[in-house]
């Protein structure tokens, strides 16, 4: 299921079950589901064939009037697929099964928030009840790195960026909590969080996976025409502090600026030439947790460019990742513990005549195996304080703990106050 709130700059909303999916790695595959030659066959080859077969298929799909994005195919990215497509980033375990995960769901529902209107695409899914048991923690949170340690792995990251190796790189955090409970139960009440523009559940078919993701952030969307839009979030404060603060904030304005740059010159690679254009520089987003600052950068893609081309150029999201990316993924690889998995990758579904909607997999929870992991990330710059990226980090984190319920303590006590009351180690 791909949700999203009409009241925002999403529109629209899938209710499917898969008939089968197609698990990918840089090299092998594998098909799920009834016997499909074309598609097994392109599973075994990898993930560029794999993703140029089901852009493929997409594009077969009758379009009647106004058919909305949606062509039968919904694609879940680990962060990981950007060392596969661009292997200047270093290996970090992108030979494992599922970088990718692309489902496909020609029976798929699709909803029109604007309109009202409900589109069929096939038969009704069937879906199966939905449990009223309250997803629940039943122990400590762990995270890696502890959130002790966080402070440290900060400031090593600003002494790569003092010796000029980059301007700012994005750093993360994984939270795991062991849970009992429904999944579906926690994401119908996850997903009627305002914030949530691009929400999803997927239940990633043959395993006990099931992705539940709150993202704000669009990373592309591709229309019939080819314009092409991202909207780079960077800076970050609790809405428990004035909108003022994040707007006036030279650091959080600089961050952003970077990171359109960089989405420019991805964009720049695959559109036409001239046609990159930033729509809108800055403008601060209020949700019920945090404010956000928020850019739009669009371009003309070039009439040959195809799903491969265009996600080699661009994935994963330069917002989290850093400038310049490749080094900032070389680093972020070397300073974070475990790979990221689907948080921060992508999430989205593609459409007839080459509609791409994907959001990036932030605020995204992966729950299987009786816990739930949750990832955190903060984009470090030259005078980054290390102790109030910790708690820009416990700000993200803010609207799971709201989600799974007031018995869940946060991993690390105030550090709100430990930020305000000392001074930063960098």
């Amino acid at each position: 299921m791909l949700h999203s709130h009409a009241a925002s700059d999403g529109r629209w909303a899938v209710l499917a079950c898969p008939r089968g999916s197609i698990e990918v790695s840089a090299q092998h595959g594998r098909w799920i589901g009834p016997p499909q030659a074309a598609f097994s066959q392109a599973a075994r080859a990898g993930i560029a064939a794999a993703l140029t077969m089901i852009e493929a298929h997409a594009a077969e799909v009758d379009v009647q009037a106004h058919h909305p994005p949606f062509a039968g195919w919904m694609v879940c990215l680990q962060y990981e697929l950007g060392h596969v497509l661009e292997p200047a980033a270093g290996p970090r375990a992108t030979d494992s099964p599922g970088v990718a995960q692309l489902l496909h769901c020609p029976d798929g529902w699709v909803h029109d928030g604007q309109t009202g209107r409900w589109w069929a695409m096939g038969d009704p899914p069937t879906l199966g009840e939905v449990q009223s048991d309250p997803l629940r923690a039943t122990g400590p949170v762990i995270s890696t790195p502890p959130a002790d340690g966080w402070p440290e792995l900060v400031a090593r990251a600003i002494e790569y960026i003092h010796a000029g190796d980059i301007f700012q790189v994005n750093l993360c955090r994984q939270l795991r909590v062991p849970i009992s409970g429904s999944p579906r139960s926690f994401a119908l009440a996850a997903l009627r969080e305002p914030q949530t523009t691009f929400g999803a559940c997927i239940e990633i078919p043959g395993q006990d996976c099931t992705l539940v993701s709150l993202s704000p952030e669009l990373f592309l969307h591709a229309d019939t025409s080819g314009l092409i839009t991202s909207r780079p979030i960077k800076g970050t404060l609790p809405a428990s502090c004035p909108a003022g603060d994040l707007l006036e904030s030279d650091k959080d304005a600089a961050e952003l600026h970077m990171i359109v740059d960089l989405m420019r010159n991805d964009l720049g690679r695959v559109c036409e030439p001239g046609s990159v254009r930033v729509t809108c520089p800055r403008r601060i987003e209020s949700h019920a947790t945090v404010h956000h600052g928020v850019a739009e950068v669009q371009g003309q893609l070039r009439g040959e460019v195809g799903l491969v081309d265009l996600l080699r150029a661009t994935f994963p999201a330069g917002s989290i990742t850093g400038a310049p990316k490749i080094r900032a993924m070389q680093i972020a690889a070397s300073l974070e513990p475990r790979p990221r998995g689907f948080y921060c990758g992508a999430i989205g579904m593609l459409g007839p005549q080459g509609q791409v909607s994907l959001s990036v997999a932030i605020r995204t929870a992966v729950i299987g195996g009786g816990h739930l992991q949750y990832g955190v990330g903060c984009g470090i710059v030259a005078d980054s304080n290390p102790l109030t990226e910790l708690a820009e980090s416990e700000a993200k984190a803010a609207v799971l703990w709201n989600c799974l319920g007031d018995e869940l303590n946060p991993p690390c006590e105030s550090p709100s106050a430990v930020a305000a009351g000392q001074k930063s180690p960098a």
